[in-house]
Formats: C-alpha cells, sequence, structure tokens
C-alpha cells in the first residue's frame, strides 16, 4: 500500500488516504510533511474531492498543497539516495551525490 502513496507523491498528485490506514503504516504522510485528502471512507472520497474541487478557495490551495508535495517528495528522494550511497559505498571524505544540484 506504501509503494501507491510514492506513486501518486511521484507523479505530483495529491493522495487520497483512509483515515482507517493511518493506523496501517500511512501516518507518516503527516509526520514527513506531505499534504493529503483524508477520508473516512472510499465511499465518500468523490463527494470530498468534488467539494474541494468547486470551492474557488480550496482551487488555489490544492495548487499549493500540490507544489508543496513535490517539492518534499524531491527533497525526500535526494535524502534516500544520500543514505543509500553512504550505506552501499564508501566515498570519500566531503563528496556528496548531490553536490552541484
Amino acid at each position: 500500500m506504501q509503494f501507491r502513496l510514492y506513486e501518486a507523491l511521484a507523479a505530483g498528485t495529491i493522495p487520497v488516504i483512509l483515515k482507517g490506514h493511518a493506523a496501517a503504516g500511512l501516518a507518516h504522510v503527516e509526520v514527513l510533511g506531505f499534504k493529503a485528502i483524508w477520508v473516512d471512507s472510499w465511499r465518500e472520497a468523490p463527494a470530498a474531492m468534488l467539494e474541494l474541487l468547486t470551492n474557488q478557495t480550496m482551487q488555489q490551495e490544492l495548487g499549493l498543497w500540490q507544489a508543496h508535495n513535490s517539492m518534499q517528495y524531491a527533497r525526500l528522494m535526494r535524502m534516500v539516495r544520500q543514505m543509500f550511497a553512504e550505506a552501499v559505498c564508501v566515498m570519500p571524505a566531503g563528496a556528496s551525490l548531490t553536490a552541484g544540484r
């Protein structure tokens, strides 16, 4: 289930998550600073999304959430690449995979 969350974030979308799934390992979404739409059931998801999309103020807010999530995802992936490289590669002191980016 978590890989779908990261697929959604990689695609630049705002994930829609069941509130009950927070206990099943998705609570870290908020801890990592991502914006998400939380619903009680999948049946209420279409109405919740329609309400957000028809609200002029929320349309602008959703655009900001999307940009925020894209930035957070890029930051997270840089951190993951760095941690992976440090775990499997011996890098010279002071070297960085993100240098020059």
